[in-house]
């Protein structure tokens, strides 16, 4: 039914900002160095974060959601920005 949908839907939604505050927090205290505050459009070689850093971020992600996340997209995702990477545990999350 569509109510059915529309709960979904909005589950959908708290859970994702939930976890893209969740990312955002774990990348802020990660770079900590920046004057000005990490956004989800945030790139994150453009703030900064080199892999050093992103392994940091990945292996916090990993024990907050248990996951494993391989290199492969590791690598993808240290390309992309904040959103990206919550989309991803989004999409993990979701699987288990």
């Amino acid at each position: 039914s569509r109510a059915s949908a529309i709960t979904i839907i909005k589950r959908w939604v708290f859970k994702m900002t939930d976890i893209e505050n969740t990312v955002l927090g774990i990348v802020q205290d990660t770079a900590d160095y920046l004057d000005e505050p990490v956004l989800l459009s945030s790139r994150f070689m453009d703030i900064g974060i080199n892999s050093v850093l992103f392994i940091k971020i990945i292996v916090n992600v990993e024990d907050t959601y248990d996951l494993e996340i391989s290199e492969v997209e590791i690598v993808r995702l240290l390309e992309e920005n904040v959103s990206s990477l919550a989309q991803y545990i989004q999409k993990e999350v979701a699987q288990k």
